[in-house]
């Protein structure tokens, strides 16, 4: 089993993307199958309510929009809420947000803590606001949507990283940190997931083969 640190990941990422002569978008839309194939198996449409999909800004956000546009197109209901806390997008963000536009899937912004929605226990949460990259510890209104989303009691999952959590150290403020259900990680564990002091945090883990190199 590998092991691998946020830059080695990157490196991983890129790699395929070179060796495999594919590009970025389409190693993301691979992550993003892997993560729908796995809801629509553990949670058919028909046993939830509804799919709230929480997005930040960068790749991790990235993947909640293409997997929020799967499900939707698979007939689940969803809201995608794009969180607003700073003004660069990456490209591959970009350009999942063009085909929900393009496909009349209707996303909801958060600029503020007045912007939460309410969330039921008989919803599914996709928690894709901060992946591998994060380097410093949220604040502000994020760190209160993270401990709004904590205290429902429906089902959490997270992408690649609980959201707040960082690659390579352990948990500072369990307030900044989702406590998700599940953690669906891609390719390898990551080396937080083993440091006893993010034992609270780290609960179920699957890791999903999307064939990085």
């Amino acid at each position: 089993m590998n092991v691998l640190s946020d830059k080695q990941i990157k490196q991983a990422d890129a790699y395929t993307i070179r060796n495999q002569n594919i590009s970025s978008e389409a190693l993301m839309e691979r992550a993003a199958t892997k993560i729908f194939q796995w809801i629509s198996e553990n949670y058919p449409s028909d046993s939830i309510e509804e799919v709230i999909l929480f997005c930040g800004s960068g790749n991790n956000g990235g993947d909640g929009l293409a997997v929020g546009r799967m499900l939707f197109e698979a007939g689940y209901k969803i809201k995608i809420y794009i969180l607003d806390f700073k003004e660069k997008y990456t490209s591959d963000f970009k350009s999942n947000f063009q085909k929900l536009e393009a496909r009349n899937i209707p996303v909801y912004r958060i600029f503020s803590e007045k912007d939460f929605p309410k969330i039921d226990e008989k919803m599914l949460v996709v928690d894709s606001i901060f992946g591998v990259g994060l380097n410093r510890t949220p604040d502000s209104w994020i760190k209160k949507l993270i401990q709004h989303l904590n205290t429902s009691k429906a089902i959490k999952i997270s992408i690649d990283m609980p959201s707040g959590l960082f690659s390579n150290a352990p948990v500072t403020d369990f307030n900044t940190v989702v406590k998700s259900s599940v953690i669906l990680t891609f390719q390898c564990p990551k080396f937080s997931f083993f440091l006893p002091e993010n034992a609270e945090i780290i609960q179920h883990v699957e890791v999903l083969d999307i064939n990085l190199d």
